[in-house]
C-alpha cells in the first residue's frame, strides 16, 4: 500500500499503519510484513506490504504521522484512510492463485459405434490443464483407437466394435499453484443392444398383424435398460419376408416397417402377421445397436367362421347361413321390430372342428341405418370356442382379423 507524505511530519518522525476489519474501527497496529513497526521506531517510508491476510476478506487501514522518543510520543490525526479486499491467497512463489481441485465425476460410459464425450472439470486459478499421467495407485490404460483425452479435459471419440471393456484414465489437473490434484477415472465401453424381451409367440396365418404384443427393448450389453438418448426408431424385418406384416396395433390395417421407442423409455410393442405357416425369424435393428432376433411359430389359420344363437338368447329368430368361409353372411329373421339377438361365433379349422382363436381381438360393427357401435370377441381361456356378441336390427359387418362376418337382421 502507498500514501502521500504528511506536510506536518517533523524531523525524525515517521508513520504508523493501523488495520481493522471494520471501517469504523477499532484500529490496531499492523503486525505483519513491512507494515510492522517496532515500539521505539517509526519509518518515514510512504509504502509498506501487509501479509498473512485471509483470502476473501476486506481490510481497512489508517495511516498516522508519529514522533517517538523515550519521553515523548506524538501522533497526528489520521492522515489517510483506505481499504482493500483479498481475493486469492498468496502463494510461496510470490504470485496469487488457487490450487486446482477436480469437480467432475470419476466415471462415464461410451457405446460402440456412437460418438461419446465427457468433460472433466476442475476449479482453480489460473484455469487448470489436464493430463493422463500415472500417479500413486493409478496406471493409465491404453485408450482404444479413436478415443482421446485432451489437455482441456475432454474425453471423446467413437469406440470400435472390438473395444468393449473398462479403461483407466489417470486424470491430473495442474495450474502452477501447488498442490496439483489427481483422480482415478473409469471409462466403460459397452454395446447398445436390442432384444425382443417378450416370449416367443405362435398363432394362425393372417394377412394382418395378429401375434403379440411383441416387446422390443434397448439395453446395454450387460442387460441394463437404456432410457437416455431420446427416441429411437427400431427397424422391423422378417425372414421370410414374403407375406409378412408389422403393425402398431393388432389387426392394424396400415402396415409399418418400424416402431419407435419413446424418449425416456426402454421398450415399445408391435404386432406381426404372416400368410404362410412355419417358423419365421423377426429382427429388430437400429444404427449402432446390436440387432435382436426371435423365432416365432405360424400355424394354419381356421378355415372360416360359423354362427349360432348363444345360450340365453330371447325370442325365436331363424338363422340362415352359408357354409363356413373367410367371408361369411347370415340372414336372421324373427327378431321383431325393435328386438336384439345374441349370437355365438365359432372359428373353424380345415377339419371343420371348432377351435379357440389365438388372441383377444377388437371387432367393429358398422350398421346400415343405425348408429356405429363396437363389440369385443375375447380369447376363450376355458377351451371352448364361442363368444357372445349382440347385433341390433340392420346389416352389421364384423371384422375378425382376416375374416369378415356379415349379419343381416330383420323382423
Amino acid at each position: 500500500m502507498r500514501w502521500v507524505a504528511s506536510s506536518e511530519l517533523p524531523p525524525g518522525s515517521g508513520y504508523l499503519v493501523l488495520r481493522s476489519l471494520s471501517s469504523g474501527g477499532p484500529y490496531s497496529k499492523a503486525s505483519s510484513g513491512t507494515c510492522q513497526q517496532s515500539t521505539t521506531l517509526v519509518s518515514a517510508a510512504t509504502s509498506c506490504t501487509d501479509t498473512a491476510l485471509t483470502a476473501g476478506t476486506t481490510y481497512y487501514y489508517e495511516v498516522e504521522a508519529a514522533y517517538y522518543n523515550p519521553s515523548t510520543l506524538w501522533l497526528s490525526a489520521p492522515d489517510s484512510r483506505f481499504s482493500g479486499a483479498t481475493s486469492q491467497a498468496p502463494t510461496s512463489s510470490g504470485t496469487t492463485g488457487q490450487a486446482p481441485a477436480i469437480t467432475s465425476a470419476s466415471s462415464t460410459s461410451f457405446f460402440v459405434g456412437s460418438a461419446g464425450n465427457f468433460q472433466a472439470t476442475a476449479s482453480g486459478s489460473p484455469a487448470p490443464t489436464f493430463s493422463n499421467t500415472a500417479f500413486s495407485g493409478c496406471s493409465p490404460s491404453i485408450l482404444p483407437p479413436g478415443v482421446t483425452f485432451s489437455n482441456n479435459g475432454l474425453l471423446s471419440g467413437t469406440p470400435g466394435a472390438d473395444t468393449v471393456g473398462t479403461y483407466t484414465v489417470c486424470v491430473n489437473a495442474a495450474n502452477s499453484v501447488s498442490p496439483n490434484t489427481t483422480q482415478k477415472f473409469t471409462l466403460t465401453i459397452d454395446t447398445e443392444t436390442l432384444v425382443i424381451s417378450s416370449g416367443a409367440v405362435s398363432g394362425a396365418t393372417s394377412s394382418t398383424p395378429n401375434l403379440g404384443p411383441i416387446t422390443v427393448r434397448r439395453q446395454t450389453g450387460s442387460g441394463t435398460p437404456i432410457t437416455a438418448g431420446g427416441a429411437l426408431t427400431v427397424n422391423l424385418t422378417s425372414s421370410p419376408s414374403s407375406g409378412a406384416t408389422f403393425g402398431l396395433t393388432q389387426f392394424a390395417s396400415a402396415p409399418v416397417t418400424g416402431v419407435t421407442i419413446p424418449s425416456g423409455q426402454s421398450t415399445a410393442t408391435f404386432w406381426y402377421g404372416l400368410t404362410t405357416t412355419g417358423g419365421p425369424t423377426i429382427t429388430a435393428s437400429a444404427t449402432n445397436y446390436v440387432s435382436g432376433t426371435q423365432l416365432e411359430t405360424i400355424t394354419t389359420a381356421p378355415a372360416g367362421l360359423g354362427m349360432a344363437l348363444a345360450t340365453g338368447s330371447t325370442g325365436s329368430p331363424v338363422i340362415s347361413c352359408g357354409p363356413p368361409s373367410t367371408s361369411y353372411t347370415c340372414d336372421v329373421t324373427g327378431v321383431g321390430t325393435s328386438g336384439s339377438v345374441v349370437f355365438s361365433v365359432t372359428f373353424w379349422n380345415s377339419g371343420k372342428s371348432p377351435v379357440v382363436y389365438s388372441a383377444t381381438q377388437a371387432s367393429t360393427i358398422n350398421e346400415t341405418g343405425h348408429s356405429t357401435g363396437s363389440v369385443t370377441i375375447n380369447a376363450n381361456t376355458s377351451g371352448t370356442s364361442p363368444s357372445g356378441l349382440t347385433v341390433s336390427l340392420g346389416t352389421s359387418t364384423m371384422s375378425f382379423g382376416p375374416y369378415t362376418l356379415t349379419i343381416k337382421v330383420s323382423s
